[in-house]
């Protein structure tokens, strides 16, 4: 029997290194596994202030746009953000998190002369592709940007939107049909 929840603990984390692109973090699949999603509702948290969560509500918005698919705040993303800092994060990670959210919004303010919630989303999407690049220019892990988009994509992929509106969810696989055109199938399939 442990052998099969090990097997399950496995595939999940390769699937959701699948989704993001790369490994995952300590934080993340411990959360993951733990059963943590965005639809945990992080509004009785404590540690961030009103206008974090709104200025996370605005990043995770440009991270994961709505489209013909729920955007990743409609997806409770900005929540899930909130419970792993507060839940799971180290307090060093939680403070290069914390910093870089600081760092966002001083960035705004040198560039548009406003916070970040108050430019526009040309400014805003400029300013983050900004960051973007740093993180993964300097191939540093660790980075506050990098955080901010793996647990944004995690917690979209394992929120109830992401699984069932962005992705395909059978919770009971169907027929094996193997060599199927991806255009019936239509989208990737969720965990």
């Amino acid at each position: 029997m442990q052998n099969q929840d090990t097997l399950s603990r496995r595939q999940i984390l390769a699937r959701l290194t699948a989704l993001t692109g790369a490994a995952i973090s300590a934080p993340i699949a411990a959360a993951v596994l733990a059963g943590a999603s965005a639809s945990d509702n992080g509004e009785t948290l404590k540690l961030l202030t009103t206008e974090q969560v709104k200025l996370i509500t605005a990043i995770v918005d440009i991270i994961i746009p709505e489209t013909d698919t729920p955007s990743a705040s409609t997806a409770g993303v900005q929540h899930f953000i909130h419970m792993m800092l507060s839940d799971w994060y180290t307090v060093g990670e939680r403070e290069t998190v914390l910093s870089g959210l600081h760092a966002i919004d001083e960035q705004a303010h040198a560039q548009t002369s406003s916070s970040f919630i108050k430019a526009s989303k040309t400014e805003q999407l400029t300013i983050l592709q900004g960051f973007d690049r740093a993180a993964y220019s300097e191939n540093d892990h660790n980075h506050f940007f990098r955080k901010i988009k793996e647990m944004t994509t995690v917690g979209y992929y394992t929120s109830e939107i992401g699984a069932t509106q962005e992705l395909r969810y059978e919770p009971v696989p169907g027929p094996y049909r193997g060599c199927v055109p991806f255009s019936e199938i239509g989208r990737t399939w969720a965990l």
